[in-house]
């Protein structure tokens, strides 16, 4: 597939649609983000997808901090599995932007469990894309998996946020009714720690 092809959107054969591009999955992944983790702060305006120039995708604020971009690597701009993977990872940040990198193991540990939800649910598509990536991010999905994957607690960052939207401003007292001590303790901590 080509780079042109994720951003192309062709007529359905029945005329009553298009097909989808790595733009029209960001709004599917939002969806299904907010239903999953709470409402995104739409102070902030996403303005598209691009490609960036580092090995990594990641979000950024050009000119200011109420504009976000979501830039995706150059190895996912020619393939569709990979760059929605990246983009899934990344609609996390947009719930809940700070306008700096300062994720915090929580965040971080949502962004890579929508994204694997995202793949296997949605996409179809069980591809280990942490294999071989840093530890860091399996060990934050790892934690919140436990808990999330309980249907029990399936809303439980959703029901949180209604009363503090920012990952960055949740506590460990927050997080203890289903997380152990140890645990909320490494999810409240910044993820580069």
């Amino acid at each position: 597939m080509s780079d042109i092809q994720l951003f192309t959107a062709e007529h359905l054969e029945n005329k009553t649609g298009f097909t989808w591009t790595v733009v029209s999955r960001v709004g599917d992944m939002i969806e299904k983000a907010e239903s999953l983790f709470g409402d995104r702060d739409t102070s902030y305006t996403l303005l598209g997808v691009e490609v960036g120039a580092n090995d990594y995708p990641q979000i950024w604020y050009p000119g200011g901090h109420s504009r976000i971009i979501i830039q995706i690597t150059h190895a996912a701009a020619s393939d569709m599995n990979l760059a929605c993977f990246q983009l899934s990872h990344e609609v996390i940040h947009l719930l809940s932007p700070s306008g700096a990198a300062d994720a915090t193991n929580l965040e971080e540990g949502v962004a890579v469990y929508f994204s694997d939800y995202y793949m296997k649910r949605v996409m179809n598509d069980n591809t280990d894309y942490l294999r071989g990536s840093d530890g860091k991010y399996k060990k934050a999905f790892e934690v919140v998996r436990q808990v999330f994957d309980d249907p029990m607690y399936k809303y439980f960052i959703k029901d949180l946020r209604v009363h503090t939207p920012s990952f960055s401003d949740i506590t460990i007292d927050h997080l203890i009714p289903v997380f152990s001590k140890s645990d909320a303790n490494y999810l409240v901590k910044k993820f580069s720690s």
